[in-house]
């Protein structure tokens, strides 16, 4: 691919405008087959320019704070699993750093000149230091309520919010290959996004430009995979997942503005896009084999597997896979091909050869044997078209990504169910249902098998048969509403027809309605979350079942939620030690506020009174504690904190807000940092070079706020505890 030289204006484009990929760039993708497009976008978006991880020159610093900059304020950053804004700082702060949303420790560990994807930009996100430590290298993977929740902030009007699963939160638990990380609504589909980037950029081969030999990245449910691709060392083949995870994320999280601006930053730098922010529609063909409308599980598909046999008692005898289709179809030029899920290979072709009669309902099945059909954990087949179009990919016992011929690069489907060394001669798996395609059949338990002909509990239609089906499903129950943060999380009991299509959902904002549609088309899932409410306001919820054929169920009970902001959290300086007998010891300050308070962010500034200046700044760590009536207090030394008269101390938030700024022996004004042009409040209690060691000023009395207490001392200190006669919480 021949890269371009882009102009600095490039990196500046708006997050509100669409991504805009450079005219003619994607015109070599032939999007017809999942080959084809695997092949054709892999031409376009590879060979970028790779730059330094950490370097004096542009490093991948640079880039992510460009490409994660806050859309509302140009000099901070909005990082990824928090969503928490912090001051642009570079490299060496303790607040963020940067998170390879593909661990690097899964097949390419080591930094150097010739490892492209570790500095690959697409995929890394500036992260809360705290949140990418406990990530760590876990799988995306759902999670559920009783994990660990790793909860959001409030910023760009999403996030904030705790204790509602899933809310805004990320989830996390277990630990490695087989531990979860569950990212936040709001951003899981942004780094599903990157890691199917990763798995069509880089497919092993060399870089077109440097000659360096690149890996082969592969997107997998298969966790043996994985786990095998942690060596230590950079690996020629590497796997990450779980795939089907991030496909319903990719569609649970559609690409928005801030996503689009992140394209534009990094291709600005590489060279380079992700294609499946600009073409969100090649998830599909790509990773699932539907392509143009066609492939795999479509209810529309004018063949597929029907029937299968592979395992029974004794010597396997029989093995094979029934077709079945559209009457008339010739199956002349398409074929059967069995792949080996030990490696992901196809290990036998099977022509396929004749024309599907009319048996019912318009459509036809044709068997045809395969001897040595493979019965390992996991194993598949692949029906192939007359053109060399992938239309199935299915597997038994476990899924697995195809390394070549048709299915290469695809991820097997699941049927779901399996054959065993028990299973009786004459058996075989089947679907079972009535329907005119695929997606109108489920797979069901081994049953006498029933070669060339509709199976034992399925019943055909779509060309003429039985009447048009009438019948809805049975409404929804169980509907639960559960209000968090700007946003309400609805769940309800799984129906259980076998037509069932999904369902929908309705709102409004009176009990009695109108109610209007939240999703256009059914979704499959039985919960939704709607993040489209405001605040204080109350809504009333209704689901209904949609089948195949579009009959819609009556409604489901209704309920209603009124979301809310969780209460503003407090805190401020409670306790302060400058000056003692003998040489100073001990100094600092004491912050007291609301238990469960992440002090990450938060800040101590000094200030020296004479002439105003900041001498000195303190990060606070760590999350306070319930030590009394819902408060807590943290100790945050600072040593040589000045004892001249007057000197103070400024207490400042995550987003760079002063919430205090104090002094002691007089007032001052602050002419630079944080407080800059701010005057101080004096607390009029002071130290001396007489205070005995072992003593400070505290605030004593009763309350939850700043304002409930007053100055006292010195007295015996409290370090990181309650003072003494002070009550909190009262």
């Amino acid at each position: 691919m021949k890269l371009t030289n882009l102009l600095l204006p490039l990196l500046l484009v708006s997050a509100s405008a669409a991504a805009q990929a450079p005219p003619g760039y994607y015109d070599p993708v032939d999007s017809t087959t999942t080959q084809t497009l695997r092949a054709s976008l892999h031409e376009v978006i590879d060979d970028h320019q790779r730059f330094p991880y950490t370097s004096s020159s542009t490093d991948t610093w640079n880039i992510i704070e460009v490409a994660d900059e806050d859309p509302n304020n140009a000099s901070r950053v909005l990082d990824v699993y928090k969503n928490a804004s912090y001051a642009k700082f570079g490299g060496g702060n303790s607040f963020y750093n940067r998170e390879h949303s593909w661990p690097k420790s899964y097949g390419f560990p080591n930094d150097g000149s010739t490892n492209y994807p570790y500095t690959d930009c697409h995929h890394l996100f500036i992260a809360d230091s705290s949140y990418n430590s406990s990530r760590s290298n876990k799988p995306y993977r759902d999670s559920s309520a009783s994990a660990s929740e790793k909860p959001t902030e409030l910023n760009n009007g999403k996030g904030g919010g705790t204790g509602v699963f899933p809310g805004n939160s990320n989830w996390t638990a277990g630990s490695g290959t087989t531990g979860e990380w569950q990212t936040w609504r709001d951003r899981r589909g942004d780094v599903a996004r990157a890691l199917m980037y990763l798995d069509v950029r880089y497919e092993g081969g060399i870089h077109g430009i440097t000659g360096v030999a690149e890996p082969d990245l592969i997107l997998t449910d298969n966790e043996s995979l994985i786990a095998a691709s942690n060596t230590g060392s950079n690996e020629s083949v590497a796997y990450m997942g779980l795939l089907s995870t991030l496909l319903a994320w990719h569609a649970a999280d559609p690409v928005d503005a801030v996503e689009m601006a992140r394209n534009d930053a990094v291709y600005g730098f590489q060279g380079n896009r992700n294609p499946f922010i600009d073409h969100p529609e090649w998830v599909d063909c790509i990773f699932s084999g539907t392509c143009g409308g066609g492939g795999v599980g479509g209810g529309s598909a004018i063949a597929w597997i029907n029937e299968l046999h592979y395992d029974n008692t004794s010597s396997d005898v029989n093995e094979g896979v029934e077709v079945a289709g559209t009457a008339g179809l010739d199956l002349s030029g398409w074929s059967i091909v069995a792949y080996n899920g030990n490696g992901g290979a196809s290990y036998g072709t099977t022509s396929l050869f004749g024309t599907l009669a009319d048996q019912e309902g318009g459509l036809g099945t044709a068997w045809f044997a395969i001897s040595g059909l493979q019965n390992g954990a996991p194993d598949g087949v692949a029906l192939v078209d007359d053109a060399g179009a992938l239309v199935q990919f299915l597997s038994y016992e476990g899924s697995f990504a195809g390394t070549n011929g048709a299915a290469s690069g695809v991820n097997s489907t699941d049927i779901g169910v399996a054959e065993t060394t028990s299973t009786p001669v004459g058996w075989s798996l089947q679907l079972g249902g009535t329907g005119g395609g695929y997606g109108s059949f489920t797979w069901e338990a081994a049953a006498p098998a029933t070669p060339g002909q509709p199976n034992g509990a399925q019943s055909f239609s779509g060309g003429g048969g039985p009447p048009p089906d009438t019948t809805p499903p049975a409404a929804p129950s169980g509907l639960v509403a559960s209000a968090g943060n700007g946003v309400v999380d609805l769940d309800w009991s799984d129906n259980g027809e076998g037509d069932l299509d999904g369902y929908l959902i309705y709102r409004s904002t009176s009990a009695g309605g109108p109610f209007s549609a939240l999703n256009v088309a059914p979704q499959g899932s039985s919960a939704y979350s709607d993040a489209t409410v405001s605040n204080g306001t109350t809504y009333w919820y209704r689901v209904t079942a949609a089948d195949l054929v579009g009959n819609e169920s009556g409604a489901s009970s209704t309920e209603s939620a009124t979301p809310s902001a969780p209460p503003a959290a407090a805190l401020w300086i409670n306790e302060l030690h400058y000056d003692d007998s003998g040489t100073d010891a001990n100094e600092g300050v004491e912050l007291a506020g609301t238990a469960g308070l992440d002090l990450s962010g938060w800040t101590v500034v000094a200030y020296n009174g004479n002439g105003g200046g900041s001498y000195k700044t303190v990060n606070a760590t760590g999350t306070l504690t319930n030590q009394q009536g819902g408060f807590g207090t943290r100790w945050i030394a600072i040593s040589g904190l000045q004892n001249g008269a007057p000197d103070g101390v400024a207490l400042v938030a995550p987003d760079g807000t002063v919430t205090q700024f104090l002094s002691y022996e007089g007032t001052l004004v602050a002419t630079s940092g944080p407080a800059s042009g701010m005057t101080s409040t004096d607390i009029g209690v002071s130290e001396t070079s007489g205070t005995p060691d072992g003593q400070a000023l505290q605030l004593i009395g009763s309350g939850s706020a700043y304002e409930d207490f007053s100055w006292s001392g010195p007295s015996g200190h409290s370090r990181g505890s309650v003072n003494g006669g002070q009550v909190l919480g009262s």
